[in-house]
């Protein structure tokens, strides 16, 4: 017989703050090793206060900016805040 499993999904959430959006897609800007700035496109989940769960395009650890400047560009350094 089959032996049911629960599998529990690890989840990612992001700071909602850093979920941008630009016409139909949506992304977040994420630090690189370099502290440079790169825009991975996600796909969104449920909402959760302050928080946002990411369905694809992270995989969780990932550095993002959160609250990003407007004119924020691909491959600008990005000063981190500690």
């Amino acid at each position: 017989g089959e032996t049911p499993t629960d599998v529990k999904e690890r989840r990612i959430f992001c700071d909602s703050r850093a979920i941008q959006t630009a016409e139909d897609e949506k992304f977040v800007w994420q630090i690189d090793d370099e502290s440079r700035a790169q825009r991975v496109v996600v796909t969104t989940g449920e909402a959760q206060e302050s928080r946002t769960e990411i369905l694809s395009g992270l995989s969780g650890g990932e550095r993002v900016v959160v609250s990003p400047k407007a004119d924020l560009k691909a491959g600008q350094r990005v000063k981190l805040r500690e």
